[in-house]
């Protein structure tokens, strides 16, 4: 009886008897086989379900440059606490790239367990800001 190359599976020869051991070798490494890759693929899963992403935008809210307006605070809901955000906006060709760990570490941006606030230039009227958000 021969044998696959890359796998090792029994190849069944037209003189070879028929007999149950060379196929039921073959069933046993494709289980085992479809059993490891099971999981590998469980693990990977589990460990990318950690992890959140969310990808959307807002419209700011703040009215003038008052020192009062600029710090009012626009909430963006997300359901999990952001770790790492990109934003895009309006009239910049560069997206602003931000690590939001500290909630007191940003000018713009606090985050909180569910999402984050922004404010000042990060919340100007009519402003529509993308932004696409890890946890």
């Amino acid at each position: 009886m021969q044998q696959t190359e890359k796998y090792k599976l029994n190849l069944i020869e037209p003189s070879d008897p028929f007999l149950p051991d060379g196929l039921n070798e073959n069933t046993q490494k494709i289980e085992d086989a479809l059993t490891a890759h099971e999981n590998t693929v469980e693990q990977r899963l589990t460990v990318l379900e950690g992890h959140k992403v969310a990808l959307g935008s807002y419209t700011g809210t703040c009215r003038d440059t008052t020192e009062a307006e600029q710090t009012k605070e626009q909430f963006v809901y997300l359901g999990f606490r952001p770790r790492v955000g990109v934003f895009w906006l309006p009239n910049t060709y560069v997206p602003l790239f931000e690590f939001l760990r500290d909630p007191n570490e940003h000018r713009y941006i606090r985050v909180s367990d569910d999402g984050f606030y922004v404010r000042a230039s990060m919340n100007s009227i009519s402003y529509v800001v993308t932004y696409l958000i890890f946890s």
